[in-house]
């Protein structure tokens, strides 16, 4: 049995259910995509730091790329996602790791105790839910003081302004059907603080989207994103990787 998750619109669920089978192959199959998941995955190391024998827990497992990361650090993992078929991909990919658990569950009803673990990730997935701050009082709830959440956001004020202006305005990703939405640094703040989290360190991050990863704007991109990791360009780098902190 799945539990269904409120905050996202139903197509949502539906989307990733039928992407799990291709969704690696498509993103980082290639050349680009292999460097570009490479680059991701270097992100959140740096952000996570050392956390043998900590418990963290990751909200939007999909097909376990940083639930993996987050084992080799020698973390004990708790994963919750929404999609069934994403979960099963990811049981096969993080089967060497005997202490990672996967659960099929809600995020705005994380099935922990209070200020029971040190820390959370979770990637490419805020974007996608209507009303996140429910996600982000649970994720809170969880962590013990001082604990840290790891996200990511697409920054509305970057250089793909233009496209994410479309995106708010239609609610909807660009060729993609499911919910997406961008937001400001400001906002981003914002919607931490109010779940008591501060926000300690920001990496920025210029992704290459799939449809241009075999042009040679890719190269550039990629020039880019090297430039765009600390200020001042992290804070108009598309995507956006904060670490935050519960401050009690």
């Amino acid at each position: 049995m799945c539990i269904t998750m409120p905050n996202e619109r139903p197509d949502a669920q539906h989307f990733y259910e039928h992407e799990a089978i291709t969704y690696d192959k498509r993103r980082w199959a290639s050349c680009y995509g292999a460097k570009l998941d490479a680059i991701q995955r270097s992100i959140v190391r740096s952000l996570v730091g050392r956390c043998t024998g900590q418990t963290w827990l990751e909200v939007g497992v999909g097909t376990g790329r940083f639930t993996e990361e987050l084992s080799d650090t020698g973390a004990d993992v708790l994963g919750v996602d929404i999609s069934l078929s994403m979960l099963k991909v990811a049981r096969k990919r993080l089967t060497p790791y005997t202490s990672t658990r996967l659960l099929c569950s809600d995020a705005s009803a994380i099935p922990l105790p209070d200020r029971s673990i040190e820390g959370a990730v979770s990637i490419n997935v805020f974007s996608h839910l209507p009303k996140p701050y429910t996600v982000v009082i649970e994720i809170a709830r969880v962590l013990r003081p001082h604990g840290v959440l790891v996200l990511n956001v697409p920054n509305l004020f970057s250089w793909f302004g233009p496209a994410a202006l479309v995106v708010n305005w239609r609610n909807q990703s660009l060729g993609r059907q499911v919910y997406s939405h961008w937001y400001t640094l400001a906002e981003t703040r914002s919607l931490l603080e109010g779940a008591g989290l501060t926000v300690r360190s920001l990496v920025g991050h210029v992704h290459v989207p799939t449809m241009l990863q075999h042009l040679l704007v890719a190269d550039a991109i990629f020039w880019l994103d090297k430039h765009s990791r600390n200020a001042p360009l992290n804070k108009v780098a598309p995507v956006l990787f904060i670490k935050a902190e519960k401050v009690n």
